[in-house]
């Protein structure tokens, strides 16, 4: 094989590239396992508030919906809480659970547009 062809000297080079890539291996491994590990803690904080969607309703918030003063309101259907600030969102959300039950809901309307053109 090539590595068998290279000499002692031409493998110290790639025997030390790979101890240092075992150690990055091992930083970005605790790493990924202290995310998933916090990730874990806030999706059992996520499954502890139980919110039931509105099926079929009309995607437009109503207009005596009242809003918090000097913010923007979560834009989910039927929510009136004041939406955080989350660059991902757009600021338009209070919460990951809103983010998922306003996807659902305009996901499902599009299919319902898509299946009505067919």
């Amino acid at each position: 094989t090539m590595w068998q062809a290279l000499g002692d000297d031409q493998k110290k080079k790639y025997r030390e590239m790979s101890e240092q890539d075992k150690v990055r291996f091992e930083n970005e491994k605790a790493e990924y396992l202290r995310l998933k590990e916090q990730q874990r803690q806030a999706g059992l904080a996520f499954r502890k508030t139980v919110i039931t969607p509105v099926p079929n309703s009309n995607p437009v918030k109503p207009i005596n919906t009242p809003a918090p003063p000097g913010g923007k309101v979560c834009i989910r259907l039927g929510c009136d809480k004041q939406s955080i600030a989350n660059v991902e969102w757009e600021d338009e959300y209070c919460s990951p659970q809103c983010v998922v039950l306003h996807c659902d809901f305009v996901f499902r309307e599009w299919v319902r547009e898509q299946q009505s053109k067919a």
